[in-house]
């Protein structure tokens, strides 16, 4: 049994597709509407499930072989009884001629303009006596609901007219009307000079209130914003924006540049829109970010930072893909002798990969190791963590990094978990060192995106590369504008969706 989903813009051309595709025996197996499209300013939708039998189906486009070609437009565009009934008919057709002799062709598009020139037929009309159950099948069902004739007002005509009194009666109810009017105009009086005495009132408090706002106005205005970013002149409509980036971690100078060139750039009609002003956003922030152009482009790669940022793991990942993947010789040199496993860690998986591990301990030792190392391709460097305040570690590290400077890369390996001012200092502390680009960790396990875009701000080096899980090395990949504002925006959600 064939099972499709089908979708439109709305529940009537979505049922026109079943039908065209499906014919008019199709089951519906539901219904839904879509909130989101696709892309960043996409419409709304309705999605259609719907089935159709092997038999049911097959039955469909045999009919549709016999039909003439000037007759299959008028086939698709006719209702969905008339359509059961056509399919119908010629397959019964089918099955007398196959009983009896070979059918004749002829005989069955004739059958068929007899069946649609009775659509031109003048149709019976039928009372409001004999209306029956509707027999409109679900494909054949409107949009649009028929507006109820309005209704006309009754017109009273002289015989509906009340008769005229008596002069007796009249004269009764004249008495009577004067008696009311003197009453009333006691009760005006007295109304009268309560209302004055209410209005003399109010002209009090008026004044009173005069005097408030004067005074009022004349004090210094230091109120807090309405919303988000009103205090820099920004529009209502990208608060949302302006807050979403603020809970990424954007530093709000740079949001606040971003949406002003946003709303120089785009009318007010535009700004309006949040899906046109997400997508401007996320292409701003797309032409703004600038990425390593060759990963490995030189022979020694240095990987430094500070404790914690998964320098070493970092290192593993590049060592696994390199020599893995895109089967390149490597070998792992270890600066760092003071913390206690490093050093193990890293030789055991120079074991399993098979290439050659050093130790430097001193500077000096480069010499020895470079002819040494002549042959390989890629040399990776794990170095020692050093705190932002301890000078003397900073130094010593300098002095170790190999000094090939034409042929060595330094990438600053740098943890999303960090705090913002944390990492700054700790970055600031390495600018003695150097460093050609950045790789950011844990992006599976902190959402503060906008430390990336920050950072590149304030230290001015591209983005090299993501770790995005602790698999090794399936959780390592080349940093990409697109996977950037996929971790803003969710796009990849959204086409899943």
């Amino acid at each position: 049994m064939p099972v499709k989903k089908f979708e439109a813009k709305t529940i009537k051309e979505a049922l026109a597709l079943v039908k065209n595709e499906f014919g008019p025996d199709a089951v519906i197996l539901s219904a839904k509407d879509l909130s989101k499209s696709h892309g960043l300013a996409g419409e709304k939708s309705v999605q259609v499930t719907a089935a159709i039998s092997d038999g049911q189906l097959q039955k469909k486009r045999l009919a549709e072989q016999a039909l003439a070609a000037n007759m299959k437009e008028s086939f698709r565009s006719s209702s969905a009884s008339q359509q059961k009934q056509f399919i119908n008919s010629v397959n019964n057709y089918e099955v007398n001629e196959q009983a009896s002799n070979n059918p004749s062709v002829s005989e069955v598009q004739s059958k068929i303009q007899q069946m649609y020139s009775r659509k031109s037929a003048p149709k019976k009309v039928r009372t409001s006596s004999d209306r029956g159950l509707t027999k409109t099948h679900y494909m054949d069902i409107k949009d649009d609901p028929v507006e109820a004739p309005a209704q006309q007002a009754p017109v009273i005509t002289r015989s509906q007219a009340v008769p005229a009194r008596p002069a007796a009666a009249k004269q009764k109810a004249s008495i009577e009307v004067d008696g009311l009017l003197r009453q009333s105009l006691k009760k005006n009086e007295s109304l009268n000079e309560q209302n004055l005495a209410e209005v003399n009132a109010l002209k009090k408090q008026i004044d009173q209130l005069q005097k408030l706002v004067s005074q009022f106005q004349n004090v210094p205005q230091n109120f807090v914003s309405l919303h988000p970013g009103a205090n820099e002149g920004l529009p209502y409509e990208t608060s949302d924006i302006y807050s979403k980036l603020i809970n990424f971690g954007f530093e709000e100078h740079l949001v606040i540049k971003m949406l002003k060139e946003a709303c120089e750039k785009l009318n007010s009609h535009q700004i309006k829109n949040r899906s046109l002003l997400e997508a401007w956003v996320a292409q701003y922030l797309m032409s703004n970010l600038y990425l390593t152009e060759n990963l490995f482009s030189k022979k020694y790669n240095v990987f430094i930072g500070g404790s914690g940022q998964g320098k070493t793991t970092t290192l593993l990942k590049t060592a696994t893909l390199l020599n893995l993947n895109y089967r390149k010789s490597i070998a792992i040199v270890s600066l760092d002798n003071s913390r206690v496993g490093v050093v193990e860690q890293l030789r055991t998986y120079a074991q399993i990969l098979n290439v050659p591990f050093v130790v430097i301990n001193h500077a000096s030792d480069w010499e020895l190791v470079h002819q040494e190392l002549a042959g390989i391709e890629y040399v990776l460097v794990d170095t020692p963590s050093c705190n932002k305040n301890d000078y003397n570690s900073i130094n010593d590290l300098k002095e170790k990094i190999p000094k090939f400077q034409s042929n060595v890369n330094i990438h600053y390996v740098q943890s999303l978990l960090s705090r913002r001012q944390d990492c700054f200092d700790q970055a600031q502390s390495y600018l003695s060192v150097g460093f050609s680009d950045v790789i950011f960790t844990h992006l599976d396990d902190s959402s503060q995106y906008g430390l990336i875009y920050n950072f590149q701000k304030r230290f001015d080096v591209p983005v090299h590369s993501f770790g995005i899980g602790p698999k090794v090395p399936e959780d390592y990949e080349p940093a990409t504008k697109e996977k950037f504002v996929d971790l803003i925006f969710n796009l990849s959600g959204w086409r899943k969706n």
